[in-house]
């Protein structure tokens, strides 16, 4: 297994398609996150964990 991911590691995907839907999921998940701070009561489990997990990564990023 090669573990050196490059650029050109998802080249067989159209830059839109991967642009897009990165950009939907961003949206999805700033509205979410939104709602966790304005109205926390209305969130899912899985709404709670999945900003957990963005902001852990996030964390991670910035180190």
């Amino acid at each position: 297994m090669n573990d050196n991911l490059g650029p050109d590691t998802f080249s067989h995907q159209k830059p839109s398609q991967v642009d897009r839907s990165q950009f939907m999921a961003d949206i999805d998940l700033r509205e979410t996150a939104v709602r966790a701070v304005t109205k926390p009561e209305s969130l899912t489990m899985g709404e709670i964990q999945e900003v957990a997990w963005a902001f852990l990564l996030r964390l991670k990023r910035e180190r």
